[in-house]
């Protein structure tokens, strides 16, 4: 037998289980010890053993000092020493208290007496909490006295011109004062002089009158009878309202509306910046291509569109021409050539087919993979590459990892299946065409060793 499945085994008088060697003893589910003891167990070794009282407490007793712990660094303990954190090290260090910065009371028996003791002290031990200590038994203060928000109370009322003051005092003071009547002095205790005078209602209006200056387009007429002030304007000054002509005048655009401007109120000459028509898109430059259009422009271009039209009637094109992955069909080629895409040599390849189908490489390392991109996923294509052995030789192209278009690792066909051998020899010319069907794997052609004789 070598397996036994028991869901239940009990007995009057206790009941022995023993599991003999070879054969394990396996618990599905958690073991109620039901407060009895689990005896004879062995120290534990693995993990997840479980563990014995013995393992426990001699486990505990490796760091049951400071000097076991695994941040603490303990040396030459002496008496009175203590546990200060070291921040450079990272460790708990024993110290003196002097070394760890702490006031001892031999600090404070030799610093009582100076004024800049660095040492926290109690107020007992200054005597400053003893009932019988009065502020008149400190000396008299050097400097402002701050009392943090608090009040003195009970201090009565000042005599002498530097007594402080109190609250009784000062509204007393203040409600003897309340009323015009209770106010010493008139205004005969002021002499007036050419800067002290005494403005009435006439004397601001003869002072007006003296100091208004009349300006460019404006004058003033003073009624003193009436007590009023005329400015009177003439044409040369701008007004709200009515119609006056403006000349060399400078009027701010963003903080005021100019409306009703017809053809006739803008000068032939203004010579207005195209920019500055609907969203500023157009030059002036660009707009004033227009002067040439004999008709409707959008006529003319209708006009050149239709199918009758051909590319000789053309300008010769001065840059690249893109047919958008459209069909180009009919076509006779000549005088023509393709561009020859410079690959740099690496373990892996990487050839672009946008820049062009043809291409070449001086091989400086062994390739181990090459990956092909915008290979077109519909129609046929290829890419074919000159491959040139540098001054060392024996450089390899492998086939077995070549990726399309970011597509799996796939290996390329060959004819037979005999896979590709560069030549070896330094300075040699093989070309390798790569076949793409529907960007699927590349069937591959290798021409090899060309040379000219």
């Amino acid at each position: 037998m070598s397996e036994l499945n028991v869901d239940t085994i009990a007995g009057s008088t206790g009941t022995t289980v023993t599991v003999k060697t070879g054969h394990t003893l396996t618990l599905v589910a958690n073991m109620n010890a039901a407060t009895a003891k689990i005896t004879n167990l062995g120290d534990p070794s693995s993990a997840q053993d479980a563990a014995t009282k013995n393992y426990v407490d001699t486990q505990l007793l490796t760091l049951d000092t400071l000097g076991e712990l695994t941040n603490v660094t303990i040396t030459s303990v002496a008496d009175n020493e203590v546990l200060a954190y070291d921040n450079g090290t990272s460790l708990w260090i024993n110290q003196t208290a002097s070394e760890a910065g702490l006031a001892t009371s031999g600090d404070l028996s030799t610093h009582t007496s100076s004024s800049s003791n660095p040492h926290s002290v109690t107020a007992s031990q200054v005597g400053a909490t003893t009932t019988a200590n009065k502020i008149h038994d400190f000396a008299a203060p050097t400097s402002a006295l701050a009392m943090n928000a608090q009040k003195i109370t009970g201090v009565a009322d000042p005599t002498a011109a530097q007594d402080a003051s109190t609250k009784a005092y000062v509204d007393s003071q203040v409600q003897s004062k309340d009323a015009l009547s209770e106010l010493s002095g008139n205004t005969d205790d002021v002499s007036e002089g050419s800067s002290n005078l005494y403005y009435t209602n006439e004397r601001v209006d003869d002072r007006f009158n003296d100091l208004f200056s009349a300006g460019t387009g404006i004058t003033g007429t003073y009624d003193d009878g009436n007590n009023t002030y005329t400015i009177n304007i003439d044409s040369t000054v701008a007004t709200l309202t009515g119609t006056q002509v403006l000349t060399n005048k400078s009027i701010d655009s963003d903080n005021n509306t100019i409306t009703n401007i017809v053809d006739a109120d803008i000068k032939a000459a203004a010579a207005i910046d195209a920019t500055k028509i609907a969203d500023g898109s157009v030059t002036s430059a660009e707009f004033q291509h227009i002067s040439t259009l004999s008709s409707n422009a959008q006529t003319q271009l209708d006009a050149k569109a239709t199918t009758s039209n051909t590319l000789d009637e053309f300008a010769n094109p001065a840059a690249e021409v893109d047919i958008n992955d459209q069909d180009l069909s009919k076509a006779v080629l000549k005088d023509y050539a393709e561009k020859d895409v410079a690959v740099t040599s690496g373990t892996t390849l990487a050839i672009d087919l946008s820049n062009g189908n043809t291409g070449s490489v001086t091989l400086a390392h062994s390739v181990t993979d090459i990956d092909f991109t915008n290979v077109p996923a519909d129609g046929t294509s290829t890419f074919t590459l000159k491959v040139t052995q540098d001054g060392t030789g024996s450089r390899t192209l492998a086939i077995n990892a070549i990726t399309v278009n970011g597509g799996s690792t796939v290996t390329g066909h060959t004819s037979g299946n005999a896979g590709l051998t560069l030549s070896t020899a330094a300075a040699s010319v093989d070309l390798v065409t790569f076949l793409f069907f529907d960007a699927d794997t590349p069937l591959i052609n290798g021409l090899l060793d060309f040379k000219n004789s």
